[in-house]
């Protein structure tokens, strides 16, 4: 299940796949099957009630997105991270303390 849930959080982030197509995925997961890892658990039934919880109207999709971010992070150590519509790419000097970058990092990043 590690694995699925790691490419299916990935596809999410990376725009292939809706916050639907996870909730369909999560909402198939067998709970009871004690093979099941529960750290794995722990975080596919966070995620399913994140993603109910932003189709019902009480979360925005951010936090859900969030949550996938933080997950596939600490199973892949990488970082996923958005561009901020509101600035455009541009070349910038890493060694200058007075960089700006045009990319937002995911809260649980920083």
């Amino acid at each position: 299940m590690t694995r699925d849930l790691i490419d299916l959080s990935t596809a999410y982030l990376l725009g292939w796949k809706t916050i639907y197509d996870c909730a369909e995925w999560l909402a198939g997961i067998d709970w009871d099957n004690p093979d099941l890892d529960p750290e794995n658990l722990k975080s596919a039934s966070l995620l399913e009630l994140l993603a109910t919880e932003v189709a019902e109207g009480l979360r925005l999709e951010d936090d859900f997105r969030q949550e996938a971010s933080r997950f596939v992070a600490s199973r892949t150590n990488f970082l996923y991270v958005r561009q901020d519509p509101l600035t455009e790419l541009r070349a910038a000097n890493s060694s200058n303390d007075l960089t700006t970058w045009p990319l937002v990092l995911t809260p649980q990043a920083v």
